[in-house]
């Protein structure tokens, strides 16, 4: 059997636009924010996109009520509105956000001082691509209003995309147009591979039979990974969903770790919206694992996953991947 049937029938008919941005802020006070500040941003994040935006009493207002939430930013963006058709995920109020953070994170809490670069990202999918100039409008918002406990202020110095193109710098008064990039599902993928190594770049919050798993096996990855990618396809890609590749699935059952760098991350949120303190458990790391069916390849959706993040909370930046094919 050929290697596209091996991967389950991709081609380049399925593909999911996305948009890489990229912000440099210049801190204006001191004061600290947390090792993995992707909650904090994300959650002032949503504030400002919301006041931009909304022409309702924020207190109040409710998206699932407003006849602008198939066209509004915040909720188009933020709020993970399903459409009323969905054949996916019927069973849950929201769908998963088009965005992911892009945060490093840090072995200790940073430290800000006045006149500090702080830098960050965030990658848009699919429709809210073209929404770009509100995100940049409601980072502008989100810094001068100030981050963490002490709320300290920023100026958003520069905007950048994923090739370093200048879409907007501080001081001007127009934002550049940029077209987004397009993620296909095809088969350009190595020939063989005898091991795989997926770094963990930020926290992973992966659920096996419903529980966080601490170690999960290439199995449990691939298949993280693989509904991930189908369901953001389903709500914001194009072309037909491709099949779960269950012959790639068997295959990695026959996969064993080779070289375990993992280990557990927790990162603390308060929730403005349970109004409690909030404790994301998860790890990070790499981990390689070997490798034994020479004419399956999974190399598609690693690439796939890289862009997408996998497991749960990636809106927060969670589950950030990188990977390396070792031929």
């Amino acid at each position: 059997m050929g290697k596209s049937s091996m991967v389950g029938m991709m081609n380049s008919n399925i593909s999911l636009t996305y948009l890489t941005l990229r912000f440099w802020a210049i801190s204006r006070g001191e004061g600290t924010l947390p090792s993995f500040p992707g909650p904090t941003i994300r959650g002032a994040f949503g504030l400002s996109l919301r006041r931009i935006v909304c022409h309702l009493t924020h207190s109040t207002a409710d998206c699932n009520t407003c006849i602008l939430k198939g066209s509004c930013a915040y909720s188009v963006i933020f709020e993970g509105i399903p459409p009323a058709n969905r054949i996916y995920l019927r069973k849950y109020p929201r769908i998963p956000q088009p965005f992911v953070l892009l945060i490093e994170p840090q072995k200790q809490r940073i430290t800000l001082k006045p006149n500090q670069y702080f830098t960050f990202g965030l990658r848009l999918f699919g429709p809210a691509t073209t929404l770009y100039p509100y995100v940049i409008q409601a980072t502008i918002l989100m810094l001068k209003r100030g981050l963490g406990k002490e709320r300290v202020p920023f100026i958003l110095e520069k905007v950048c995309d994923e090739q370093g193109n200048l879409i907007f710098q501080n001081g001007n008064t127009f934002i550049a147009t940029i077209h987004p990039n397009t993620l296909t599902m095809d088969d350009k993928v190595s020939q063989s591979i005898k091991q795989i190594r997926i770094a963990f770049q930020t926290p992973t919050r992966l659920l096996v039979n419903g529980k966080l798993s601490r170690a999960p096996t290439l199995e449990q990855i691939l298949r993280a990974i693989v509904r991930r990618v189908r369901i953001l396809l389903a709500f914001y890609g194009k072309g037909a969903i491709p099949d779960v590749p269950k012959n790639l699935l068997d295959a990695t059952r026959l996969s064993r770790p080779v070289n375990d760098m993992l280990h557990p991350f927790h990162v603390f949120r308060y929730s403005g919206r349970q109004k409690r303190q909030m404790t994301f458990k998860g790890f990070i790391g790499e981990c390689t694992y070997d490798w034994h069916a020479n004419d399956i390849n999974p190399e598609i959706w690693l690439r796939a996953a890289s862009l997408v993040h996998i497991g749960k909370a990636t809106s927060f930046g969670f589950g950030r991947i990188d990977y390396e094919v070792i031929e």
